[in-house]
């Protein structure tokens, strides 16, 4: 099944003058099979058609585990005031977290999706240009599977729930033993593994080419051994992103530090990330091999492009990659 992303957040809606038979059309002329979707805000589900959206990727807060574990000065640290921290998770309580995943889960049973997507990482905002980190990755892991365990204990499990890897700490297919233990803890039984290429090439500084990156991707993977088979889908995209990595951002995390309002730090920290995480076509043709080895359930051209005509653009030269006539 071929997918793309798609959130329903205004801009990306008034590329289809917000109708859903015009993306309907822009999947079927795009050899699309559907989308995997993000939610921005409260959206009158009912306008979305039936068999359109087979996935939907859940909220994602980046710095969540003081939250969770309540640690107030650590917030603090971070957030500078109580109302921040209000205003960045919704609530002062962990308990705001499950009851989020538990509202974005209802919403997956009425799009009737197959599958949804969790993010299992976490890094502070100054840390994401720094790279020095509070948690190790096993930290993040053990905390991850408490919140998940939480918050979909009663759920129905005909949908599956796949977990993504990022680069900071936490889910990154950089070591076999923790990802295992992290899978074992987690007592959701329908469970898998979200494969998202540029997120794992991000982990690798040296990389001067998507032939490298695919070698490296494979050699990472096949290191999983048995929980190889539990990858039932990729996010194709790529970043080569080491020469930018290696830079010193030591003044802009100084810059970003001074802004009061949490908010305004987050927007501020997007343009860095997105200096990290491309979110382009992976263009060469050793594409191909990754997906040879996996066999996914799901590939989703994971793309961000700046309006439709470029998203088109973005799309086809995947194809072409992957082979495929348009």
């Amino acid at each position: 099944m071929f997918l793309t992303n798609l959130s329903t957040s205004q801009r990306n809606l008034e590329w289809f003058q917000n109708d859903w038979n015009e993306i309907v059309k822009f999947t079927q002329r795009n050899q699309l099979d559907g989308i995997e979707l993000i939610m921005h805000g409260d959206y009158d589900l009912s306008k979305i058609p039936e068999n359109l959206v087979h996935g939907l990727h859940l909220c994602y807060w980046p710095m969540w585990l003081d939250f969770w574990k309540n640690d107030r000065r650590g917030l603090l640290r971070q957030f500078k005031t109580e109302e921040n921290i209000n205003n960045f998770y919704g609530g002062l309580d962990p308990e705001v977290l499950i009851d989020y995943y538990k509202k974005e889960f209802e919403i997956a049973k009425k799009l009737k999706v197959k599958y949804v997507v969790f993010h299992v990482s976490h890094v502070e905002i100054l840390h994401t240009y720094s790279w020095k980190f509070t948690y190790n990755d096993w930290d993040v892991l053990k905390a991850a599977a408490e919140l998940i365990n939480e918050s979909f204990q009663d759920s129905d499990e005909s949908i599956t729930l796949l977990f993504e890897n990022l680069w900071w700490p936490g889910l990154n297919f950089l070591d076999a033993e923790l990802t295992q233990r992290f899978f074992e803890l987690i007592q959701y039984k329908n469970k898998g593994f979200m494969l998202d290429l540029a997120h794992l090439m991000i982990t690798n500084f040296d990389l001067k080419n998507e032939r490298e990156a695919t070698d490296y991707i494979l050699t990472q993977i096949n290191k999983l051994g048995e929980l190889k088979k539990y990858i039932r889908g990729i996010h194709i995209n790529a970043s080569i992103a080491g020469d930018y990595l290696k830079q010193d951002h030591s003044n802009e995390a100084k810059r970003i530090e001074k802004i009061e309002k949490i908010w305004d730090q987050y927007i501020a920290v997007i343009s860095h990330i997105k200096k990290i995480d491309h979110h382009i076509p992976f263009k060469d043709k050793s594409i191909q091999e990754i997906i040879d080895e996996i066999e996914p359930d799901y590939k989703i051209f994971e793309v961000l492009p700046k309006d439709l005509e470029e998203f088109e653009h973005f799309l086809n030269i995947q194809h072409q990659a992957l082979g495929r006539k348009v």
